[in-house]
């Protein structure tokens, strides 16, 4: 690790020391055609024979439960509004994306004035970026996890994924999109289903809202690991 990786690092440490106890998840308006927030948690943990609509529901009461934000869209053009309304809210001038044929595509309906980085940015590029797109391969209704598999878009060696996992990882807040039939009721049918494929992607990350961790003192601190928020659109029309 060379001296200015370093410095970044330990100087993310340090705001986020700052920052710690008093997280400040950001709220952006809803689209016009977003279905209904949700605003109480599931009595019980996910039945396996639920309708989508039910997966729906945990998932984005689960996600907000641990600190996330939901965008719920139905058309196309309320995922565009959604995305429109998170890059003002975020006062992002640098965005970042992975090369997910969906992702592209909604960014392309997006306007403002912001630079744009695409998955061959280099490492040092992605850090200046405030928010980072992309997609998520499924979604867990029992605890609002979103799963991100990375490394072949093209499906060559097994699914099709995402490359560049970075832009996951190191923005400030991470907005990721999932489609609702991607939604599992269990962490248990998301790993069966993962250790089922015939090749695995070259990484698989578990991701429960925003990165947290405790330091020594039992200091709760957001933001250190990964991003300080956590958003996910959720397109119930795909």
């Amino acid at each position: 690790m060379g001296p200015d990786h370093r410095s970044r690092i330990l100087d993310r440490i340090r705001t986020a020391r700052r920052r710690a106890g008093r997280p400040t998840p950001v709220h952006p308006e809803p689209p016009a055609v977003a279905a209904p927030s949700v605003d109480s948690l599931p009595e019980s943990k996910s039945d396996p024979d639920r309708s989508r609509s039910d997966l729906v529901d945990s998932f984005a009461r689960r996600l907000e439960s641990n600190g996330g934000v939901c965008h719920r869209a139905t058309t196309t053009a309320g995922a565009v509004e959604a995305i429109s309304n998170i890059v003002r809210s975020t006062h992002a001038e640098i965005l970042c994306r992975s090369d997910d044929p969906l992702v592209v595509e909604l960014l392309e309906g997006v306007a403002g004035s912001f630079d744009l980085l695409g998955h061959t940015s280099t490492r040092d590029e992605l850090a200046e970026a405030r928010l980072g797109i992309t997609r998520a391969q499924r979604g867990v209704a029992e605890y609002g996890t979103i799963v991100l598999a990375s490394g072949d878009i093209d499906g060559s060696i097994g699914p099709a994924t995402e490359r560049n996992r970075l832009a996951a990882l190191l923005p400030d807040t991470h907005l990721a999109i999932l489609v609702a039939s991607d939604l599992v009721s269990t962490w248990d049918e998301a790993l069966e289903e993962i250790s089922n494929r015939p090749s695995l992607p070259p990484t698989v990350t578990f991701v429960t809202g925003p990165s947290r961790t405790t330091d020594i003192e039992l200091e709760l601190v957001f933001g250190v690991h990964g991003p300080r928020r956590q958003h996910v659109l959720l397109l119930e029309h795909l």
